[in-house]
């Protein structure tokens, strides 16, 4: 997700920097959740769902 926030950086369009900066503040609380997504994978679950939603969002937009 970091990665994917960072390629979105470098393009052109306002709305990608923006969500590029949400998911790369997504990837940075996977690794915070990803101890806990051991006993709960609903926490894995959860941040992977909202960041393809807010891609989702982003890609309606542009």
């Amino acid at each position: 997700m970091i990665l994917a926030g960072i390629g979105g950086l470098i393009s052109d369009s306002q709305i990608g920097k923006i969500a590029s900066v949400l998911i790369i503040i997504l990837g940075i609380i996977s690794f915070a959740l990803g101890g806990f997504s051991i006993d709960q994978p609903l926490f894995a679950a959860l941040i992977i769902g909202v960041a393809l939603i807010i891609q989702g969002i982003r890609l309606y937009l542009e």
